[in-house]
């Protein structure tokens, strides 16, 4: 039997070469548990029948472990080890959690995915195993394909490359994807909003109904007169930016987004707003806002100014007149101060986004989804996707040739993803069309480094995430390039631009869902804790990581702040868009050394920074059980 080039992935989701003497060690184990001794003349008389049955399964290039586990069992109940049989089958039937469960995913994996993307029947009972699902959305997204041929061609391959967990995408795909439901497929919207009442409600709709949809939004809140300034239509004065944001807040408890998940939102303000200091601080008490994330969107000018002990003139977005002056390290200061008490607002570096813009000719970028990876212009999407590196690895290293692979076909799904969702109207369609941005980035990286032998906290920690990122980032536009050719370009290309199909190609999400469902460290984070604790709906659910005990695992509050940064601008470098990470800071970090964590993060080109203190007020997605957060 010719099996020396077949990869078996395994339920951890690592992969390495098939091996039949593996078999044959699980059998005498199986055995020794039950007291029953497993010879080598055993395995003699057994092999054959093992050998008869493989050969109809190894006959594509990876196969799940689940599979061998099948037709091991069969063998064994055809024999007369049906002791042994007995005994294998429930030792790895409590591996399957039940029928669902087909690509022997964790508990945790599997409530997930109940809960949030299996078709149900009227009962609620799932209706489809994990991979059917899967394989559903992959056939859906190959329908914007032009012909029947290249439809089913994609399917298949989409449907194998999601079933093998080398690559998902954003959650509302999941849960939309192939299905009756009217949904958005991608995660990121934009929506900026103009000084008028009548903005003010249509933003406000349209957001309640990009979350029925299940997409997330990015709003910015920098157009609205501050507070006290007059209307002149009633002789009145205005409530301000703020008394608006809680009408969103209000909408978001109340609108689950899509039927599987409460609504996510980003507000942004700039830094020369008359309200930026009730701004900073508008969620520094508790249960306030809690609904959103908030960002002050800082440039080149204002970082200068810190420097140089200047003032910042707030000015009037109604009347362009100077309201008042502050020293710039006093808003600064202002900045650091929340993030030390509750973790915001987050800082995005407006200079910066608009440095790697691709499309000048369409205006500045300024304005951010809900966890600022994507930067985008109003009513813009970005679709989003990852790379799960840890199944492109085979005995502790990368295997190129199958990442270049899955990016290259990462980026055709993505791009046939934006042509198959549904949108909340035209103007989003329409800027859509205009710039087709995709977001391609990567999950598992701590993981990777774990399996090959480097420590996170490691130089050759941000070595490899510079190789990692900047390998995808040129895959990913070479195939952009050709789909250009082939599909046509991008609406708003301009003469002189990069002749591709999208704007943008690479984007780098926080992947927390898909990140479980894989069973790999998310995004390009650190390992939390070696256990912890998530919450998956209202259930507190308690995980121990499988590679805690090796000796290269960290977690997060084991990495120094500034290799934290270092990282992200690792990513940054050869990232189109923007970047998800958290900087994780121990609780007695001062408030000084966020403002340098800060400022070193403009100056390393960083988009946006979010920073983190461990214990502070704002409770954490995930509780550390070891360090008692």
């Amino acid at each position: 039997m010719q099996s020396s080039g077949i990869i078996v992935i395994k339920r951890s989701g690592r992969r390495e070469k098939f091996d039949l003497n593996k078999i044959k060690s699980a059998i005498k184990r199986t055995g020794e548990s039950i007291g029953v001794k497993f010879t080598e003349s055993d395995w003699k008389e057994l092999k054959p029948r093992i050998d008869s049955r493989l050969k109809h399964i190894l006959t594509k290039e990876e196969v799940f472990v689940t599979e061998i586990d099948d037709v091991v069992a069969d063998a064994l109940l055809r024999s007369r080890f049906k002791d042994i049989a007995t005994e294998y089958i429930a030792t790895r039937s409590r591996k399957r959690i039940d029928r669902i469960n087909d690509l022997g995913l964790s508990d945790l994996a599997v409530d997930l995915i109940k809960e949030r993307y299996l078709l149900k029947d009227e009962n609620g009972r799932p209706i489809e195993t994990i991979s059917e699902m899967l394989t559903r959305v992959g056939k859906a997204i190959a329908l914007a394909e032009p012909t029947k041929e290249l439809r089913n061609k994609y399917g298949e391959l989409f449907a194998n490359m999601l079933t093998s967990l080398r690559f998902l995408p954003n959650s509302p795909c999941l849960a939309s994807a192939g299905t009756k439901r009217r949904g958005t497929y991608v995660a990121c919207f934009a929506y900026d909003i103009e000084d008028s009442l009548d903005s003010i409600f249509s933003t406000l709709k349209k957001t309640a109904l990009t979350f029925q949809l299940g997409g997330g939004v990015g709003i910015s809140v920098s157009n609205l007169r501050e507070r006290g300034c007059p209307i002149e239509t009633t002789n009145g004065h205005s409530s301000g930016p703020i008394s608006f944001m809680h009408l969103f807040d209000t909408m978001v408890e109340s609108v689950k987004s899509g039927g599987f998940r409460r609504g996510a939102l980003m507000v942004l303000m700039d830094y020369t707003h008359p309200d930026i200091e009730q701004f900073i601080s508008c969620k520094r008490e508790p249960n306030v806002l809690t609904n959103m994330n908030i960002s002050v969107k800082v440039d080149e000018k204002f970082i200068n100014a810190v420097k140089e002990n200047k003032n910042i003139k707030l000015r009037s977005p109604r009347t362009g007149r100077i309201t008042k002056t502050l020293p710039a390290n006093q808003i600064l200061e202002m900045i650091a101060m929340n993030m030390w008490e509750t973790g915001e607002p987050g800082v995005l570096f407006e200079d910066n986004m608009n440095k790697d813009n691709p499309t000048p000719h369409l205006g500045l970028l300024k304005l951010v989804n809900p966890c600022s990876e994507s930067v985008l212009y109003s009513n813009e999407v970005c679709a989003l996707g990852s790379i799960n590196l840890v199944r492109h690895m085979i005995n502790g290293s990368l295997d190129w040739d199958m990442l270049a692979e899955t990016t290259r076909l990462a980026v055709r799904f993505l791009d046939d993803m934006i042509e198959v969702s549904h949108y909340p109207d035209k103007d989003v369609v329409k800027a859509v069309k205009r710039t087709r941005k995709i977001g391609l980035g990567v999950m598992g990286f701590a993981d990777m480094l774990i399996l090959m032998g480097i420590k996170y906290s490691s130089k050759k920690a941000i070595a490899m995430a510079d190789r990692v990122m900047s390998f995808i980032n040129d895959i990913a536009i070479q195939e952009s390039i050709e789909l250009g050719k082939e599909k046509g370009l991008y609406e708003g290309w301009k003469d002189g631009s990069p002749k591709r199909r999208n704007a943008i190609v690479t984007t780098q999400a926080p992947t927390g869902s898909l990140s479980l469902i894989c069973g790999v460290s998310s995004g390009i984070e650190p390992n939390f804790a070696r256990q912890y604790s998530r919450l998956i709906g209202d259930r507190l659910v308690t995980v121990k990581h499988p590679l805690a005990d090796r000796r290269e695992f960290e977690t997060t509050y084991d990495i120094p702040p500034e290799h934290h940064l270092e990282i992200l601008a690792a990513f940054q470098r050869h990232i189109e868009n923007s970047v998800s990470k958290t900087i994780n800071v121990p609780e007695h970090i001062t408030v000084d050394e966020i403002k340098e964590l800060i400022i070193k993060a403009h100056e390393l080109r960083c988009k946006g920074i979010t920073i983190f203190r461990q214990n502070c007020k704002r409770d954490p997605l995930i509780r550390c059980e070891e360090c008692k957060i």
